[in-house]
């Protein structure tokens, strides 16, 4: 059907191809925007994840939650199935990244918008906890939205938490002209947002958190909201680089950790494979070189019947034991 404007008829255009249509959202975010939605900034296109192949489009809201772009132009013939399965891709493999990893990726683009977006540098603290806990809006872009594939996208927002859009794009007069129209919106505002997935913190977790919360200075208090982990980040310490209590549900265990989850850490990194295994009040501290695609991390493993206090004493013993070195670390890190 064709449009009217200033009484010239204008019909709807085809794109040359999935490429016109990707350039154009990264040109102009706000197609994907809905009413209440935070300003949209660009970060990168074709970003290389681990394992999901290339995400057409990464986009940045104002308060860091990432926004994931798939673009599918109708006669390409993709079946439903396959783009669906993209969206759980993208979520499973942005979780599997640290800010800093996702940085990497990205050529540095990413800390470049968070920083002109915010200079108190509070962005990558925030987005690192909303990639793990998988907290992002997910996108299917298209230039015309089948029924199949509305229907498809409508049981999913109807069964999940998860912020998930259909958004149909026409083009008019060579591209001068863009009508977005949301086939399916599922907007994060208005649901739990401290549990994107739906997920329940456990009682147990809840409580050793809430045990070191009480036991510590503030500097040392745990951060965020996240229902299976909690990081611990000194104010002059990189967000790459922080303590960590994490809730192993499938192993119905807890872990006492140290991250560090930035090549450019390295020094810190050599610096703290020395305390491979040390005996802290009788746990056993381990080093493990394939954390984050081989930044390290020391770690520890309770059981869930570990007392509570045991946990807690753990981290604060972790703490004493490596600040000292990390300092020296990040300070070494620093001329380099």
């Amino acid at each position: 059907m064709p449009i009217s404007i200033h009484g010239k008829n204008l019909m709807k255009q085809s794109y040359l191809d999935e490429g016109e249509l990707q350039q154009y959202i990264f040109q102009f975010p706000h197609l994907l925007a809905l009413d209440d939605d935070l300003p949209l900034y660009q970060v990168a296109r074709e970003v290389p994840l681990p394992s999901a192949g290339k995400l057409d489009v990464l986009l940045l809201e104002e308060d860091g939650t990432p926004v994931a772009v798939e673009v599918k132009l109708a006669r390409n013939g993709q079946s439903r199935r396959e783009v669906v399965a993209q969206i759980f891709d993208y979520i499973s493999d942005l979780s599997t990244l640290s800010y800093h990893e996702l940085d990497e990726i990205c050529d540095g683009k990413l800390d470049e918008v968070c920083r002109n977006i915010d200079t108190s540098q509070k962005l990558p603290k925030m987005m690192d906890t909303m990639l793990r806990t998988g907290s992002m809006i997910v996108v299917i872009a298209v230039d015309e939205a089948n029924e199949n594939l509305r229907r498809i996208m409508e049981f999913i927002r109807d069964r999940t938490d998860l912020d998930i859009r259909l958004v149909e794009i026409e083009k008019y007069d060579d591209g001068n002209i863009l009508i977005p129209k949301v086939i399916v919106e599922n907007s994060r505002r208005g649901k739990n947002a401290s549990s994107p997935a739906g997920t329940q913190i456990d009682p147990r977790f809840a409580e050793i958190i809430s045990y070191h919360d009480h036991e510590v200075d503030e500097e040392f208090r745990t951060r965020g909201g996240g229902a299976v982990f909690r990081q611990i980040c000194p104010d002059n310490w990189p967000s790459a680089l922080h303590y960590e209590y994490m809730c192993l549900k499938k192993e119905n265990a807890f872990r006492v950790d140290l991250h560090i989850e930035d090549r450019h850490l390295s020094q810190v990194r050599d610096a703290l494979r020395k305390f491979d295994g040390t005996s802290l009040d009788g746990s056993k501290v381990a080093f493990d070189p394939a954390w984050s695609r081989g930044n390290g991390r020391l770690t520890m493993v309770f059981s869930r019947d570990t007392e509570t206090r045991t946990i807690v004493e753990a981290m604060r013993a972790l703490i004493a034991m490596t600040r000292d070195e990390v300092e020296r670390g990040l300070e070494a890190s620093r001329r380099v």
